[in-house]
């Protein structure tokens, strides 16, 4: 990444979110130790966990066929038709 809009840091931590997000396997010893330079190992804990709890909200929130910003009328919509069914 060439943009000097983002810090080494944030770089860094971009491109680890997109190792997680396409490859997790090239999330390697090297982009590790890479990490490890800039992040302590709490830092990297937070980072990973947030990381993956936004990639896997964000393949739930597909899988139920709602859109982004959509998913509290989606539910307010299908306890509607639950309780007509009922």
């Amino acid at each position: 990444m060439e943009s000097d809009r983002y810090t080494h840091r944030e770089k860094l931590a971009l491109r680890y979110c997109d190792a997680l997000i396409n490859n997790p396997y090239t999330a390697d010893e090297g982009m590790w130790e890479e990490l490890l330079q800039e992040f302590t190992q709490a830092e990297m804990v937070e980072l990973g966990h947030y990381i993956v709890l936004r990639i896997a909200g964000q393949r739930w929130i597909m899988s139920v066929r709602a859109q982004h910003g959509e998913l509290a009328e989606f539910l307010e919509q299908k306890a509607k038709s639950a309780s007509a069914a009922s």
